[in-house]
């Protein structure tokens, strides 16, 4: 059995800190770029197994109005 606990224990793997300005920042949403044809069927295969769980925040990092309590999220190993 997966231990739950460490499954949604946030991390940072020293590594991949040189190229994290590649990436969107926390709660950017990501895009494709138009000519990666690779990325595009990557999508296309994958993009209906992914399930469909709404956010937990704000778009903008915002968490005013926002009350989470992970323990009674169903979306949430704990």
């Amino acid at each position: 059995m997966a231990d739950l606990i460490a499954e949604c224990t946030p991390y940072f793997y020293p590594p991949s800190a040189q190229y994290e300005h590649e990436f969107p920042t926390v709660w950017e949403l990501a895009q494709l770029l138009s000519g990666d044809s690779e990325g595009h069927a990557l999508w296309s295969n994958i993009e209906g197994r992914i399930p469909n769980i709404p956010l937990k925040g704000q778009l903008d990092n915002s968490t005013a109005g926002v009350n989470y309590n992970s323990k009674n999220d169903p979306d949430c190993c704990e």
